[in-house]
């Protein structure tokens, strides 16, 4: 699955906002990090936004703090490492830039985080989706954009997301 999987369930909004503003090699500087290729041309295509009114993927090029995907990567404000500290059993990833740390890409209303797992080459990175109240968790072993047109589509399923997202037809909303 890819990007055009993810336009075939999702309709990308024709006025996007927030697509760019700096070099991808500039924002993947600042962050310490190369970015996955489909999340980049996710970004490119849909710009920011609401999925299904329920998730937005972080935006390295918004002015909004809340859904910078830069400031969430760096300064943790989900609150993992501490939730990693408090009970280490239960959350034994560690978080960006550590080796194999989580890097947040998306949230929802109910407080979950989709995280990369950036333990390989940034293309194969897995996906995983943490519950906002505790240690459930999905792992997806497909990029962003297949995990999207997954969950969007029906192919693939969550138990973290709430049983009615994304309802019967998902659609992308410019914030």
């Amino acid at each position: 699955m890819s990007l055009s999987d993810l336009r075939a369930v999702l309709a990308p909004p024709s006025h996007p906002r927030e697509t760019g503003g700096a070099p991808w090699p500039e924002v993947e500087h600042r962050i310490g990090s190369a970015l996955p290729p489909d999340y980049e041309r996710f970004i490119e295509t849909y710009g920011s936004g609401r999925i299904g009114d329920f998730l937005v993927a972080l935006n390295p090029f918004t002015a909004n703090p809340r859904i910078d995907l830069i400031d969430h990567a760096l300064h943790d404000p989900e609150g993992m490492a501490l939730l990693k500290a408090s009970h280490p059993d239960h959350y034994p990833l560690d978080r960006f830039p550590k080796t194999g740390g989580l890097m947040p890409f998306a949230v929802t209303d109910n407080g979950d985080t989709f995280y990369w797992v950036t333990s390989s080459p940034p293309d194969r990175w897995p996906v995983l989706l943490y519950a906002s109240r505790g240690p459930d968790h999905d792992r997806f072993d497909s990029p962003m954009t297949a995990v999207l047109a997954g969950l969007l589509g029906g192919r693939m399923r969550s138990e973290i997301l709430p049983a009615g997202f994304p309802g019967t037809a998902p659609a992308f909303v410019r914030v």
